[in-house]
């Protein structure tokens, strides 16, 4: 993971020289923040469905097939879930500029704004379930152990957490990263932020192991295809087997497996089927309303 996040953060660091300030602010306005895709009313709502993207992608593009502009979480899961109608919510984060927010920050950020639309909306007990993909998914694990070091209302509802492409060997030897290259006060501020950021996901994401959260939120990680391999045909009986699986291996490469373009693709059959069970396990789990 230690590599994972290197090449993450430094691409951010990267980027962010080449846009200008006034394109940036712009961007900003559009991406941040958690942006509401459906909203069923209070009476038939089951649950609430929370993305989180990857680096340098977007809250909406990153999930929407290309040739089709279906998006599978709008377009097609309501279709696998037609008895259990759900808030799709969507966070949006700026990675791709250099005065980004530091990563607690941004983590801090979405917590905040998750806790404060399902308080305001008077759907705090609802259960969730998060999808994050790549760097979204380590973000995630980070809010999710900030949420219980402060046992806040996030913490207590129902959950379950699905990781597209999020590796799982996390920085366990961060205190070595954060008293390494001698004295920060030496180094420039793109690379003490970068630092601080490393340091700051590292030690959450170990948390999130050590509390026992894994098991906690029922993770599943989907993971990439790393080769040239065609799409892989379902097997006989795999869709029944898929939802007790912790890692399920899918056809697409890195970025187009969050996107689907219609139910029939066998990879959105494979995901589709640990959703519906998902679900199903939550709104058992639920306590009455």
């Amino acid at each position: 993971m230690k590599r994972f996040l290197h090449r993450c953060l430094n691409k951010r660091k990267s980027a962010g020289a080449k846009a200008p300030q006034s394109l940036k602010s712009k961007s900003r306005e559009k991406s941040e923040g958690l942006h509401v895709l459906l909203d069923p009313p209070l009476s038939e709502r089951s649950l609430d469905v929370v993305l989180i993207h990857g680096l340098h992608a977007h809250w909406l593009d990153s999930y929407t097939d290309r040739a089709t502009g279906v998006c599978w979480m709008r377009d097609l899961l309501p279709l696998d879930l037609p008895n259990s109608p759900f808030r799709l919510l969507s966070f949006g984060y700026d990675t791709g500029a250099s005065d980004s927010e530091p990563m607690e920050v941004m983590t801090r950020n979405f917590l905040c704004k998750l806790i404060d639309l399902r308080r305001e909306t008077q759907t705090d007990a609802l259960p969730l379930l998060f999808i994050a993909h790549s760097l979204g998914g380590i973000i995630l694990k980070s809010a999710l152990a900030l949420s219980a070091d402060a046992h806040d209302a996030l913490c207590v509802a129902p959950a379950t957490a699905l990781f597209f492409g999020v590796p799982t060997n996390y920085v366990r030897d961060y205190e070595r990263i954060r008293s390494d290259a001698a004295d920060e006060i030496t180094m420039s501020p793109p690379m003490r932020v970068f630092r601080q950021d490393l340091v700051f996901l590292g030690a959450t994401n170990v948390r999130f192991d050590d509390a026992g959260l894994p098991a906690r939120f029922h993770c599943q990680y989907f993971t990439e295809n790393t080769g040239l391999e065609d799409v892989r045909p379902l097997e006989e009986g795999e869709l029944a087997r898929l939802p007790t699986q912790e890692r399920i291996r899918l056809s697409k490469g890195h970025g187009p497996m969050v996107r689907y373009a219609d139910r029939e693709e066998p990879d959105y059959q494979r995901v589709a089927a640990c959703v519906k069970a998902a679900v199903e396990r939550l709104l058992a789990s639920a306590p009455p309303t």
